[in-house]
């Protein structure tokens, strides 16, 4: 389902993706954009690309990180199962033994879990109101 994107052919459209899938998180969590480029340019990270969206790759020890994801028309069961096997065949390449991601969509987590993941942390977060006093 997916193609490799080397950096040289990087287009606008690309670009788009990029943002849009780092605009999902949290401003506060939020992956710096410029570092996100500058592993890509130094194939830290690799961008694979299908017919509707994108996703960014890298690794860290034996794991696969799904470091950004981007689909331009929302996700569909069998387009995730399709990019799983696909992410699961590259992992077993890069000699990675788990695919790592962060979700900020519970529709993408339940997805997920469907599929056989699994949650190893959970991050909370309360608002604090400021006070008037």
């Amino acid at each position: 389902m997916f193609r490799y994107v080397d950096f040289s052919t990087i287009t606008g459209e690309h670009i788009e993706h990029i943002a849009r899938s780092l605009l999902a998180a949290p401003e506060a969590v939020r992956p710096d954009a410029s570092q996100m480029i500058k592993d890509l340019a130094e194939k830290r990270s690799r961008l694979f690309e299908w017919d509707d969206g994108l996703v960014i790759v890298g690794q860290r020890d034996k794991r696969l990180t799904l470091d950004a994801f981007c689909c331009n028309n929302g996700i569909s069961m069998e387009m995730l199962r399709i990019l799983t096997a696909d992410l699961q065949r590259l992992a077993a390449d890069w000699e990675c033994d788990t695919i790592e991601t962060i979700c900020f969509d519970p529709h993408i987590t339940s997805v997920i879990k469907h599929l056989g993941g699994r949650v190893e942390s959970t991050t909370m977060t309360l608002a604090v109101e400021p006070s008037n006093g």
